[in-house]
């Protein structure tokens, strides 16, 4: 099925489908005094609780309803020691009455399964208190979120999809920020949405797929709040754990290093090994080693489409597709 989204209004001038979203300049000082500022609430612990959305004034109307999606469905390894297989037990017995987790919904413990609790333990090395920790914001997140991840409703913040996929089968999610609609805590829902459909996508075997942040055409005005950073790294780290392969960043202005050195201290070293930052040549002939031709030549064309000074924003929207958890290649936001 398609995902159901909002329309951006006709009437912006900077969200219409027929206008450049704007890209504007801010100054390295007033960059710098928001970036300390998070960095104190931070050390504070106050910022962005788990489960906890930024808020930023009233939220984009929402589209209509959208079939229902069936979760993904993916094996996962045998629990084959019983050290490991007491780990499971423990993280699953959260759930049971009287723990931590036993008045969440048949919805949220579904999928607290063993699949999940031996993703938490890989990510967490084996810690079982770590990945109790993450269990229990993974379910509440999914408890938070189950509107979301039942009906898959959100406005289109961009043009962030599944494009392709690797040699391996993995699935490939690709966003450019020149393509920007709506400010980044209003995005959120369409990220995560992009998250949910690259999981859908994973063929039997795979358990991961690469996410793609090409920041060209950045506009620091749509992105200078980093909660949405912690919020998308807060559900990464639980929910969707040892789901990403790679995030590959494309072609990233200095001025977003000061956002990079704000949320970079919360990110797990884990994670930190997974992600590469290149540039728009590196990262086509990256594509071009890794990917079936297919894919590959996908990626390059929509990446070269995104930095034509003649290609509107209109004549791009035109060109978008995705690809479904069939394997097709679908209209993106039909």
């Amino acid at each position: 099925g398609t995902s159901s989204t909002a329309t951006p209004d006709t009437t912006s001038p900077r969200c219409g489908p027929l206008a450049e979203p704007e890209c504007v300049r801010v100054r390295g000082g007033d960059f710098r005094t928001v970036a300390l500022a998070v960095k104190a609430i931070v050390r504070l612990r106050s910022l962005a609780a788990p489960g906890q959305r930024p808020q930023s004034g009233e939220a984009p109307p929402s589209p209509g309803p959208a079939p229902r999606r069936p979760p993904a469905t993916s094996t996962s390894p045998a629990v084959d020691d019983e050290d490991t297989a007491a780990k499971v037990r423990t993280l699953m017995e959260l759930r049971a009455p009287g723990q931590p987790l036993a008045a969440l919904s048949d919805f949220a413990k579904e999928y607290g399964d063993e699949a999940f609790c031996l993703r938490l333990l890989k990510k967490c090395d084996g810690d079982v208190r770590r990945s109790a920790e993450k269990y229990k914001q993974g379910l509440r997140w999914r408890e938070a979120h189950r509107e979301l991840i039942t009906t898959r409703k959100f406005a289109q913040g961009g043009d962030n999809r599944v494009i392709g996929a690797d040699s391996v089968g993995r699935p490939i999610a690709y966003m450019c920020l020149k393509n920007q609609f709506l400010p980044s805590t209003q995005a959120m829902d369409h990220m995560l949405v992009c998250f949910l459909q690259a999981v859908d996508n994973l063929p039997p075997g795979v358990q991961q797929a690469t996410h793609v942040w090409d920041l060209h055409g950045l506009s620091l005005r749509m992105n200078l709040n980093p909660l949405p950073l912690v919020y998308m790294l807060q559900a990464a780290e639980s929910y969707f754990a040892e789901r990403m392969h790679r995030l590959i960043i494309i072609d990233m202005p200095r001025l977003a290093n000061v956002l990079k050195d704000t949320v970079w201290p919360l990110v797990s070293e884990r994670t930190k090994q997974k992600v590469r930052f290149m540039t728009s040549e590196q990262a086509r002939e990256h594509f071009a080693d890794q990917c079936p031709v297919e894919s590959s030549s996908r990626i390059a064309k929509v990446m070269a489409d995104n930095r034509d000074p003649c290609m509107s924003l209109a004549a791009r929207q035109a060109t978008w597709m995705r690809v479904n958890a069939s394997g097709d290649l679908v209209p993106a936001f039909a």
